[in-house]
C-alpha cells in the first residue's frame, strides 16, 4: 500500500488537473484521505488533539490550494478538524455534563470498563453547544440519552488497576485516534448516502399534477424526483438544457429512462415557461454561511424568474456542501473560467483574429464562467440530509458542523515564506556546521523563531550583529526601514563571507524617502504593506543569483503548493489601482496619486501622535532626518508604519504598563532590546481610511477609541 505522502501528492495532482468530477466524489475522497493521514499519525500523550489537528491542517492547506474553487475540499477538512475537537472534548471534559467517562484502550472489551456511562462525542458536543448558545432545532432533536437509561456493564477493574502508567497513556492515545477514525467513517457514510436521505423527503414537497423546473444535471435532483415518482406522485419536469455544457440533456434522458414525464427547454425559454411552473428544484455547488448559493451558471437567471412569478425556489444540498465561509471572505474563490471551445470552436475563433494589426490579437473575447451566485433572498427553502431549512437558519445549521478556530485553513505566501526560502537557498547543503543568521537589534521579532523553529541544521540564529564575533560565513538580515524603529538600515557586520538579505517590506514612499534604487543581491518585498490589505499576503523577491532564485522558487512551491489564483488576482488588482493613479499623476488629471494620499495620511497620524506624546514626559519617540524622495520628487519625512515608543522611567515595563490601560503593544524584549521600548502599530488599511490613533492618556476606549493594538501572530 502506498504511503500517506504518495496518496496526498496523487490526490493533489488530481485536484489540480480537475480529474475529480462532482462535489460528492471530491468530499468523499477528501475524507478518506484525511482518515489515512490520521491513521498514520503518531500521537503523543500530551496534546494529542493538537498533533492530529496540526497534521490535518498541514494536508488540508495543500488540498485547498490545489483547487480553491472546489469548496467541498475545505468543508471536509474543517469537518474533520471539528470532529477531532469534539472527540477530544468527549474524552477530557465529561465533567461538564456531570458524568464520568471511560478512557480504556481500543483493545479492551466493554467488560473491562468501569460502571459509568460512556458518552459519545455527539452527545457531549450537543451539551457543550447548549451551554454556549440557545439550542437549535437540530440540537433539540438530537438523541441525548439519560444517564440512568444507559445500560451498565459489569467491570472487574482488576486488570485496569494493574496497568502501568505508560500503558494507560498509550490507551488514551489510541482511544482518541480510534474515536476520530470512527467519526470520520460515519462522515464518509453520510456523504455516500446523502442523496438517499434527501430523496426521502421528496414526497413532502412534490404533489400530484405539479410542474417542476430544474436546470443542468444534478444526481441529487435526479434521485429526489425519482423518489417522488416511486411514491406514486404524478408530475411533469421541465429541464433547462444548461448551456454551454448541456448537462440538462443528460438529466432529461435519465428522467425519461426512469419513466418521468419530461420537457427539455432552452435556457432562454425559462422566463417564458416559468408561469406554468409550480416549483423550481435545483442542486448546488456550495451553500455559503449567509444562505447564498454557488450554483451552475444560469441559475441566478432562473431564481430571478421564479421570484418574479412567486414560484418557490428550492435548493437541494448535502451537508458536505455547507460552507462556513461568506462570499466576501478572501479564502473564497467564487468562480473559474472554462475553455472558450465550449462556446466557439477554435477553428471559428481563428476567423476572428485581427491580422491587419500585425499582432494577430483577437477582436472577439469569449468568457465562459462555470458558476453563478444566487443570493439568499432568492431562495425559498434548503433541503439537506438533515431536513428542510429556511435560508436565515443556515448559519445556525453550519455552526453545528464547524469550529470557529478552523475557518481559516489556508495561509497565503508572504514575506515570511520568502525569508524562509532565502535561508534555505543561501545555506550550503554540505556545511560542517549551521550557517549563522544575524540582525541588528532592534530586529524583526520573528527572525529568531524562523531561524530556529525547524531545527534544520542548515542555519541557526546567532543573535545581534553587535555581539556577533564568530568567524566564517553568515547571513545578515537588514530590514530597511527597520521594523520596529523605522530607521533606514545598512549592513553592520561587513566581514568576508557575509550574505546579505534586504527585507524591504516597508520600503514604500509613504513610510520612507526612496533615496536610492534597491540594487541588492537579494531583496524581499510584500504588497500588503503598501496598502494594508491583509488578504493580499503576496511577497516578491528580486534575486541576482539565478541558482539562488531557483532554490527559493522550489522551496516556495513545496512549502505552499504555489500561490492560489485568488491571491494573485487580488494582488494584481491592487497593483493595477496603485500604478494607474501613479501614472496619471503629473498629467492633466489633477487628482493625487495613491502614494501622495497615503503619505499625507501618515503625516497627519504622526503629527497627532507626536502632539500627544509631547504633552507629557513619560514617553518619547525617535526623531528622523528628512530625505529627498526620488519617487515623490520632493523632500519627505520618514513616517514608519510603527511607533517605537520609549518609556523614560527605567523601572517601568512599558508593555505591561500600557496593557493595563488597554493599549496592546509588543515589548522591546521581543525585538532583542530593553523592555522600556514598545512597538505600536500605526498602519491601517488605506482603502478604508486611516483611523486616528488619538493616543489619549487615559485610553478610555481601548483599541478602537484609543490606540491601534498589535495583532500578534505572524503579522508584521
Amino acid at each position: 500500500m502506498p504511503d500517506v505522502h504518495t496518496l496526498v501528492n496523487d490526490f493533489i495532482i488530481k485536484l489540480k488537473r480537475r480529474k475529480i468530477e462532482g462535489s460528492q466524489a471530491t468530499a468523499k475522497l477528501t475524507a478518506e484521505l484525511l482518515r489515512s493521514v490520521i491513521s498514520s499519525q503518531r500521537v503523543p500523550y500530551t496534546n494529542q488533539a493538537g498533533a492530529l489537528i496540526d497534521a490535518v491542517n498541514a494536508v488540508g492547506e495543500q488540498l485547498i490550494a490545489a483547487n480553491p474553487v472546489e469548496l467541498a475540499v475545505g468543508n471536509i477538512v474543517r469537518r474533520v478538524l471539528h470532529i477531532i475537537r469534539e472527540e477530544d472534548l468527549s474524552l477530557t471534559t465529561a465533567a461538564m455534563a456531570g458524568l464520568n467517562m471511560s478512557t480504556v484502550s481500543d483493545d479492551e472489551d466493554d467488560g473491562d470498563r468501569d460502571n459509568y456511562p460512556v458518552l459519545s462525542a455527539a452527545v457531549v458536543a450537543a451539551a457543550a453547544r447548549s451551554t454556549l448558545r440557545p439550542p437549535s432545532l437540530q440540537t433539540l432533536l438530537e438523541d441525548i440519552p439519560d444517564a440512568a437509561a444507559i445500560p451498565h456493564t459489569s467491570s472487574s477493574g482488576d486488570d485496569s488497576e494493574g496497568k502501568s502508567k505508560s500503558a494507560d497513556k498509550s490507551s488514551r492515545s489510541r482511544k482518541l485516534k480510534h474515536d476520530v477514525i470512527e467519526a470520520v467513517n460515519e462522515l464518509i457514510q453520510d456523504i455516500g448516502t446523502c442523496h438517499e436521505q434527501i430523496a426521502e423527503q421528496a414526497v413532502e414537497h412534490i404533489h400530484h399534477n405539479e410542474v417542476i423546473l430544474t436546470l443542468g444535471s444534478s444526481k441529487t435532483v435526479l434521485e429526489f424526483l425519482f423518489a417522488a415518482k416511486e411514491k406514486k406522485r404524478s408530475f411533469r419536469v421541465f429541464v433547462a438544457e444548461g448551456a454551454p455544457r448541456y448537462q440538462g440533456h443528460l438529466l432529461a434522458k435519465e428522467l425519461v429512462a426512469r419513466g418521468l414525464q419530461t420537457t427539455l427547454i432552452t435556457d432562454s425559454a425559462v422566463f417564458a415557461m416559468i408561469s406554468r411552473v409550480n416549483m423550481v428544484i435545483v442542486g448546488a455547488h456550495a451553500v455559503m454561511a449567509n444562505g447564498g448559493v454557488i450554483a451552475p451558471v444560469g441559475l441566478n437567471m432562473v431564481a430571478l424568474a421564479a421570484q418574479r412569478h412567486a414560484v418557490p425556489f428550492v435548493v437541494l444540498a448535502g451537508s458536505h456542501k455547507l460552507c462556513p465561509l461568506y462570499p466576501h471572505n478572501p479564502e473564497v474563490l467564487l468562480n473559474e473560467l472554462r475553455s472558450p471551445s465550449e462556446l466557439l470552436d477554435f477553428g471559428e475563433f481563428s476567423d476572428c483574429m485581427d491580422f491587419r494589426s500585425g499582432t494577430g490579437s483577437p477582436l472577439l473575447h469569449v468568457v465562459n464562467p462555470t458558476f453563478d451566485y444566487v443570493p439568499p433572498k432568492l431562495v425559498s427553502l434548503f433541503i439537506t440530509d438533515t431536513g428542510g431549512h429556511n435560508p436565515s437558519y443556515m448559519y445556525r445549521l453550519i455552526a453545528d458542523y464547524y469550529s470557529a478556530d478552523d475557518l481559516v485553513v489556508q495561509r497565503r505566501p508572504g514575506s515570511s515564506q520568502l525569508i524562509m526560502a532565502a535561508l534555505f537557498a543561501l545555506s550550503p547543503k554540505d556545511g560542517s556546521e549551521p550557517m549563522s543568521v544575524v540582525a541588528t537589534a532592534p530586529y524583526y521579532s520573528s527572525y529568531p523563531m524562523m531561524s530556529t523553529y525547524l531545527k534544520s541544521g542548515l542555519y541557526n540564529w546567532a543573535g545581534d550583529t553587535k555581539s556577533f564575533n564568530k568567524e566564517g560565513r553568515y547571513i545578515e538580515f537588514i530590514t530597511s526601514p527597520n521594523n520596529p524603529d523605522g530607521f533606514v538600515r545598512s549592513s553592520t557586520v561587513n566581514r568576508t563571507g557575509g550574505l546579505l538579505v534586504y527585507d524591504l517590506a516597508y520600503y514604500w514612499p509613504q513610510y520612507a524617502p526612496i533615496s536610492s534604487p534597491a540594487d541588492y543581491d537579494l531583496s524581499l518585498f510584500i504588497v500588503t504593506k503598501a496598502t494594508g490589505h491583509a488578504g493580499t499576503r503576496i511577497g516578491r523577491a528580486l534575486v541576482k543569483d539565478e541558482q539562488v532564485a531557483k532554490k527559493m522558487v522550489n522551496f516556495i512551491e513545496l512549502n505552499t503548493i504555489g500561490v492560489s489564483r485568488d491571491s494573485q488576482l487580488r494582488a494584481a488588482k491592487i497593483l493595477e489601482v496603485m500604478t494607474t493613479t501613479t501614472e496619471k499623476h503629473g498629467s492633466s488629471d489633477s487628482r493625487k496619486s495613491f502614494f501622495e494620499i497615503s503619505y499625507h495620511l501618515m503625516e497627519e497620524r504622526w503629527q497627532q501622535l507626536r502632539a500627544v506624546v509631547n504633552k507629557n514626559r513619560m514617553f518619547s519617540l525617535p526623531h528622523f532626518t528628512p530625505g529627498y524622495c526620488h519617487f515623490l520628487q520632493q523632500e519627505t519625512n520618514p513616517q514608519p508604519a510603527f511607533a517605537w515608543l520609549k518609556c523614560e522611567d527605567e523601572s517601568v515595563d512599558c508593555e505591561s504598563f500600557l496593557r493595563g490601560h488597554k493599549i496592546l503593544t509588543r515589548g522591546g524584549s521581543k525585538f532583542g532590546v530593553s523592555p522600556k521600548y514598545v512597538r505600536i502599530k500605526e498602519e491601517k488599511e488605506f482603502g478604508g481610511g486611516l483611523a486616528v490613533w488619538g493616543g489619549r492618556n487615559q485610553a478610555e476606549g481601548g483599541e478602537e477609541d484609543g490606540c491601534v493594538g498589535e495583532r500578534g501572530g505572524g503579522e508584521r
